[in-house]
């Protein structure tokens, strides 16, 4: 089946956005584990592996588009601080979810009903991950640094 330009072009951008989303996850757990966060750092690992289910999902799909993919790499953010790690993701979330949402008003217009859901399917789980950062931000802000990384600290 071949698919709209503009459709397959957004799912190239998405696939782009997801890579991005998925090594700047493990990252940020990386650095998480050093700082002997590693109950933290499991909820971005389990974040960077969502984000590569949506890679492969997306992927599927801009080939069953007979799109040809086309992702280039962007470079992560090192982040040394937790306070970094928290606010920076969240960042990438809200432009992801930006995004997504116009992605599924290009598929409406496109009629592609099934590129359509699977943005908005992908949209919803970013906004999980807006929900637990925002969250967690809050928690981090009202606690301060040391109690908050020693709550997870003391979770193991």
């Amino acid at each position: 089946m071949t698919g709209s330009p503009k459709v397959i072009a957004a799912i190239n951008a998405a696939l782009a956005s997801e890579l991005r989303a998925m090594s700047q996850y493990k990252q940020d757990a990386a650095v998480l584990v050093n700082a002997n966060l590693e109950s933290l750092a499991k909820y971005f690992s389990d974040f960077a592996g969502q984000e590569e289910t949506h890679y492969g999902e997306l992927l599927e799909r801009v080939t069953f588009l007979n799109g040809r993919p086309s992702v280039q790499a962007t470079a992560t953010d090192y982040r040394e601080s937790v306070e970094e790690i928290l606010d920076g993701n969240l960042a990438l979330e809200l432009q992801a979810r930006n995004d997504y949402q116009v992605a599924v008003e290009l598929a409406v217009i496109e009629r592609d009903s099934v590129s359509r859901a699977l943005f908005e399917d992908t949209e919803g789980d970013e906004e999980k991950h807006i929900n637990f950062l925002e969250g967690e931000i809050a928690l981090f802000r009202e606690l301060g640094e040391v109690a908050y990384t020693s709550a997870w600290k003391a979770r193991g």
